[in-house]
């Protein structure tokens, strides 16, 4: 199986965020975030990188050589980013508290964030169409948004 140097599918390599929040003297916040991920990898299926797959090509030759890459490369897919905004109040009445929270991800309503995927568990290997059957990629929702009210008492 030729999987030497070959990444954890699933989950970026790398992941920064960097926000900016402000807390205000009368109970309310905000907070805007940027998220940048990048180094993420296809899940792989291990068929695709056994002998039989590329037994019949000839490394020696340019097309052999290029084909074997084809087959056996684990996909890396783009570096992606978001932005999302959250805020919240809390009110005290008496001894009890009332709190309100929102929160707004993907602000930007990035839908072209592939968030992962697999190669699917076949493979053709009569005529090594790597088009035949395709990878299935995950997407990540466009914008989307929550709204929470707490009562503690």
């Amino acid at each position: 199986l030729y999987i030497k140097n070959f990444y954890v599918p699933g989950t970026p390599q790398q992941a920064y965020s960097l926000g900016i929040n402000y807390n205000s003297p009368k109970f309310w916040w905000i907070e805007l975030s940027g998220n940048y991920f990048d180094d993420i990898y296809l899940d792989f299926h291990p068929a695709r990188r056994v002998s039989s797959a590329i037994g019949s090509l000839d490394v020696t030759t340019p097309y052999g050589a290029d084909k074997i890459d084809q087959i056996t490369r684990q996909e890396k897919l783009l570096a992606q980013f978001t932005v999302n905004l959250s805020g919240g109040k809390s009110w005290k009445i008496g001894d009890k508290y009332l709190r309100l929270y929102a929160q707004i991800n993907n602000i930007l309503n990035n839908q072209e964030f592939i968030t992962g995927g697999y190669e699917q568990m076949r493979f053709d290997y009569v005529e090594q169409d790597l088009d035949k059957f395709s990878p299935v990629y995950f997407y990540s929702y466009g914008i989307n948004y929550m709204l929470i009210l707490t009562f503690q008492f």
